[in-house]
This record gives structure tokens, C-alpha cells and sequence, in this order.
């Protein structure tokens, strides 16, 4: 079984990021996030597959199911989620 990291992205500035957060970041195979997310911390995590789970108001979302379903496969494997918005 894999390991699941749950990071929170503080009020959305990417220099706001915890120390342990961002080693987190650099260590995982995948990150799933949110429209919130600032993009710069994309930069933490180079070799990760980034997925886009959001849930946005009046626009395209990601349902809970598909978010679920696109976390298990990580978990099973090892890969972390990240971060969470605000």
C-alpha cells in the first residue's frame, strides 16, 4: 500500500507553503488539486503527474466519485495529494 500526503496550500501563495509540505511536494509521484492552487507550485514537484480534481462553482467540475476514483490508484501506488486551496 502506498502512502497519501494531505497538504495544505495555506491562503493560496506558493511561498506560503510549509517546509514540510514542500518536501512532500518534491517527493511525489502524483499531486491532485484544485482550481485554487497556485501554479507555482508546480515548480516543488517536477516529475509528478499533476490532476486536476476541483470542484468550481457554475463551471466544470470534478465530481466527489471521480475524485475518489482518481485518488485510489495513487494511494495504492504512493503518491501524494496536494494541496488543497485555500
Amino acid at each position: 500500500m502506498g502512502r497519501v500526503a494531505f497538504v495544505g496550500a495555506g491562503p493560496g501563495s506558493a511561498d506560503l507553503i510549509t517546509l514540510r509540505g514542500a518536501r512532500l511536494l518534491a517527493q511525489a509521484d502524483a499531486v491532485l488539486f484544485d482550481a485554487l492552487t497556485d501554479p507555482a507550485l508546480r515548480e516543488l514537484a517536477p516529475r509528478a503527474n499533476w490532476v486536476h480534481v476541483g470542484k468550481r462553482g457554475f463551471a466544470d467540475s470534478t465530481g466527489r466519485d471521480d475524485q475518489c476514483a482518481a485518488g485510489a490508484p495513487c494511494a495504492r501506488v504512493g503518491a501524494g495529494r496536494a494541496p488543497e486551496g485555500r
